[in-house]
């Protein structure tokens, strides 16, 4: 005589069960992909433009913390062209 939780775990283990669930999940994944489609591209798209925002940023700062070095070499007689 087989447990009750054979039984169960026999019965997860078909096939028709296994095709069932997929019948079943199978368009209610795709509805929820289709509803969120445009946002994950709005999402890519912000964090894309964020990257190179930040990039510009850096490039900036970089670029004005090198004039300040020059400025202040110039300013205490080390300054060579």
């Amino acid at each position: 005589m087989k447990l009750i939780r054979d039984k169960i775990i026999d019965f997860f283990k078909t096939e028709d069960l296994k095709q069932s669930i997929n019948v079943i999940i199978k368009p209610i994944s795709v509805y929820i992909y289709d509803e969120i489609y445009i946002y994950l591209w709005c999402f890519c798209i912000y964090h894309i433009f964020q990257i190179f925002t930040i990039m510009l940023i850096i490039y900036l700062l970089l670029k004005i913390l090198n004039q300040n070095k020059n400025v202040h070499k110039y300013y205490n007689g080390n300054y060579e062209i």
